[in-house]
């Protein structure tokens, strides 16, 4: 009996050991460190994010650096992370009471957040009065033939031609800029 243990034993590590070679299964010692000592901006901003180095390199969660500056979407069938280089807005929900609007900025008001527009019409349209406020997490973009950037409001300026998503309150939550 102890005879068939042993040789069951010697078996077993023979598989083992082949499967390592085999499989490239590693024995190598990582170095990882979580790490709050290192900071992480993008375009001058700080984020908190957790760090870790292994090794020597720096590995940091995508979704959380990204999401912060664009728009991230994770495909699980294909286990694929697809990046866009600006934060884009939902399209307008008409039943949630929203509308889109088209004009021309006429006035722009930075501290109290608001536009003024002179109103295009066409036959979806309804009349919206001015000022009109922009959301604290209005996203603005900006776009040029097949090119998207977001800006800030202070961005914004008299004689920029906009389209608009706005809220059941009338407030703006998204702006497109086309130059």
């Amino acid at each position: 009996m102890l005879y068939k243990i042993r040789v069951s034993m010697i078996v077993i590590l023979i598989f083992m050991l082949f499967t390592f070679g085999v499989y490239g299964i590693s024995t190598e010692k990582a170095t990882i460190y979580k790490s709050n000592d290192i900071g992480i901006s993008i375009n001058r901003e700080q984020l908190d994010v957790d760090k870790y180095l292994i090794n020597g390199k720096l590995y940091a969660p995508v979704r959380e650096l990204f999401e912060k500056f664009s728009d991230v979407s994770w495909n699980q069938v294909h286990k694929h992370v697809s990046i866009k280089t600006y934060k884009d807005f939902k399209e307008c929900d008409y039943q949630k009471g929203e509308h889109f609007v088209y004009g021309l900025i006429t006035k722009v008001d930075y501290k109290n957040n608001t536009i003024n527009i002179e109103q295009h019409f066409d036959d979806n349209s309804r009349e919206i009065l001015s000022p009109l406020y922009l959301r604290d997490d209005v996203i603005i973009v900006l776009k040029r033939n097949d090119k998207c950037v977001n800006l800030d409001i202070a961005d914004l300026k008299c004689g920029d031609l906009i389209g608009a998503v706005v809220d059941k309150d009338d407030s703006i939550r998204g702006l497109i800029i086309t130059l």
